[in-house]
């Protein structure tokens, strides 16, 4: 027998869905999101930034969200509305910003549909 004791086993990591939810909950527990129990009018924006048929058309359809995330103290980069938008890989607008498959997107660049592309208008 050794004079020395094992070390543990390594602990199994967070997964990322177990850790986005983690997050959700705590903003939720906080209330202090600015978009807290706005749930139909953020999906009303994200709606019509998904349907824009330009860049132009999308950065205003996303303007009241935008203009929301930017007084929230979850927002921003750092923020941890940005952390469970990557965690999640969501799509739609999160943190002032538009996400696709969990990476950030300037709410003006693309659609926020995968591998979407702009539709001409007609």
């Amino acid at each position: 027998m050794s004079a020395h004791p094992r070390p543990p086993a390594p602990m199994r990591p967070i997964s990322r869905v177990f850790r986005a939810r983690q997050i959700t909950a705590d903003i939720a527990r906080d209330g202090a999101a600015a978009c807290d129990d706005r749930g139909p009018w953020w999906s009303t924006i994200e709606a019509a930034h998904a349907a824009a048929t330009s860049p132009e058309a999308a950065e205003q359809a996303a303007a009241p969200a935008v203009a929301l995330c930017s007084t929230c103290p979850e927002g921003g980069p750092d923020g941890r509305c940005a952390l469970r938008a990557s965690l999640d890989s969501y799509d739609g607008l999160a943190a002032g910003e538009a996400w696709v498959d969990g990476r950030p997107r300037s709410v003006a660049g693309r659609p926020r549909r995968r591998g979407g592309s702009w539709k001409r208008a007609s």
